[in-house]
């Protein structure tokens, strides 16, 4: 009986090491073959969430938009005559992704809201009077944007020789400031890190990357009476100059020089 017993065991031992010779390569195929789909699944996913559809505003026109629109956004020069091309954001307006501007076209928020960033390139001007921007409103070039209300979620970033000027609105989490870039803000009673501070340049504390900076914030009042509390960091040559409010008669002077220099540029 012992006999039989030892010899069944030594059976079943060599059918399971048979079992096992047999399935595991199976299994080993399965997963293998399981894991490449996933790795297709995964990168067929990916390619259709990144190839997001784009509407391009680059006629040289002027363009009111006052509805939704849900692609990325971009305005260039028309490729033809090289003419300017204005986007103009009103009330009304919404951009599900971000807007980005090339070239020398121009881009004016003045209300609705872009969900992305509002970004700029080469020499594209932009002007923020109203409505809301939710990540980043960027200038990397030679760039100029007057900011003078409206709100920007996260950011405002000046890279490359861009300037910006401040004189109303918000800015959530900071300036980032780079690479000859300078932000103008017009106001009073401005204090950094707490500490009254005056008119003037405030540049980078070590020199660096802005990223390499240590946080500082930035309060005061702007001209437009709304109150500014955020933060900056400042890199390789960039700078906040920090100025008045102008005077009513500077207002009126401005006004007067105008149709002045238009003259004078006929008469010529």
């Amino acid at each position: 009986m012992e006999n039989q017993t030892a010899k069944n065991v030594q059976i079943s031992v060599i059918g399971a090491n048979r079992m096992s010779r047999t399935l595991l390569p199976t299994l080993f195929r399965k997963e293998k073959k399981m894991r490449t789909r996933l790795l297709f699944l995964t990168l067929l996913l990916f390619l259709l969430t990144s190839a997001q559809a784009t509407v391009i505003f680059n006629d040289g026109q002027a363009h009111n938009v006052d509805y939704q629109i849900t692609e990325q956004v971009e305005v260039r020069n028309n490729p033809s005559t090289n003419k300017p091309t204005v986007l103009n954001l009103l009330s009304g307006s919404s951009f599900s992704l971000s807007v980005k501007a090339y070239e020398s076209r121009s881009t004016n928020l003045s209300g609705g809201s872009v969900y992305g960033s509002l970004q700029l390139y080469d020499y594209a001007t932009a002007q923020i009077s109203s409505g809301s921007i939710t990540y980043q409103l960027m200038a990397d070039g030679n760039n100029y944007i007057d900011f003078c209300g409206g709100n920007v979620g996260e950011f405002v970033i000046a890279y490359n020789s861009a300037t910006v000027k401040m004189s109303g609105g918000s800015v959530g989490l900071g300036f980032r400031i780079n690479y000859d870039s300078v932000v103008v803000i017009q106001g009073d009673n401005f204090l950094v890190n707490g500490q009254t501070v005056e008119y003037g340049e405030i540049k980078s504390l070590l020199g660096g990357s802005h990223f390499d900076e240590p946080t500082r914030s930035l309060s005061g009042m702007l001209s437009s009476g709304e109150t500014l509390n955020t933060n900056f960091w400042i890199g390789q040559n960039g700078r906040i100059i920090l100025e008045p409010i102008p005077e009513p008669a500077t207002f009126l002077l401005l006004g007067l020089g105008i149709p002045i220099l238009s003259g004078l540029r006929r008469n010529r």
